[in-house]
């Protein structure tokens, strides 16, 4: 492993100085922001939130079944616990709906999105790390484990979702975006760079793909850009393997005039924010 003192270990070093507890709290307000139209019932408010917000740690764990090296963090952490729970009725349901409207001031949401994008992009590294420390030399352990990492939260609770009627559009397993998609980009990225080329280190390595899903929540926050930088690589992909690319479907020319299939925009919208979800209105 190359050992250097570059602008990227500066920068991992100093998102290892921040507080953990900090990064908990910005990760765990704007998880709570996400489903408004879900106060109504409480219990699936929490429950779905909590899963948005810890299911990549929680199915990952559940896969590699080592409970000390992996533990489930809402099972081994009273202060992950805690911490949810007042940051969930801090934002919706805080007399006067005062919390969710002073959190809404555009710095303190771009914040709090950064924290879960270092949040997410540590768990990533982690579980890499310790995948390919559990099976060395197996190629899918890392990539499918990290690229949960990164995306369980939407594939827990989409199909809660879908089954309240509180889904909009598909579920993020049938037609992947940005979610699904960072995940394993930024899975691939660090696995490619720190364990397999040895070009960084894994402080390095887990700085890179802080940095690029922290600049994506940027682009989204200060300038509406729902640039998905992960359409490109996955568009090439899709054309090289003749596999369709969900979303682009062409629809068969019939009589009546066809329903248009949902664009790639529309699909980078979609998850334009690192595992959050679309929620139709609860009838």
């Amino acid at each position: 492993m190359v050992e250097t003192n570059s602008a990227l270990a500066d920068l991992g070093h100093l998102i290892e100085s921040l507080p953990f507890e900090y990064l908990l709290i910005g990760h765990c307000l704007i998880v709570a922001s996400w489903f408004p139209k879900l106060k109504d019932r409480y219990l699936l408010s929490f429950w779905v939130g909590a899963l948005a917000a810890f299911g990549g740690g929680i199915l990952t764990a559940l896969l590699i079944q080592e409970p000390k090296r992996a533990p489930i963090p809402l099972l081994t952490s009273n202060t992950v616990g805690l911490t949810w729970t007042i940051c969930w009725w801090l934002i919706n349901y805080f007399p006067g709906n005062l919390a969710a409207r002073v959190f809404s001031f555009p710095p303190l949401k771009t914040s709090a999105k950064a924290c879960l994008n270092i949040l997410r992009a540590g768990l990533i590294a982690s579980r890499i790390d310790l995948t390919t420390e559990l099976y060395p030399g197996v190629l899918a352990a890392p990539l499918i484990i990290g690229s949960i990492a990164g995306t369980g939260g939407r594939f827990s609770i989409d199909p809660i979702l879908g089954g309240f009627g509180a889904l909009e559009g598909p579920a993020e397993i049938a037609e992947p975006a940005f979610a699904a998609r960072s995940g394993f980009f930024g899975s691939l990225v660090y696995w490619l760079a720190v364990h397999v080329y040895g070009v960084l280190t894994p402080l390095e390595g887990k700085a890179l793909i802080s940095t690029l899903f922290i600049a994506h929540g940027l682009l989204v926050d200060l300038f509406g850009w729902h640039f998905d930088f992960t359409h490109p690589p996955a568009y090439l992909a899709h054309a090289v393997t003749n596999v369709p690319m969900p979303g682009q479907v062409k629809q068969p020319v019939t009589g009546a005039a066809p329903k248009p299939a949902a664009s790639t925009a529309d699909s980078s919208k979609r998850g334009g924010e690192s595992k959050k979800p679309e929620n139709k209105k609860l009838k």
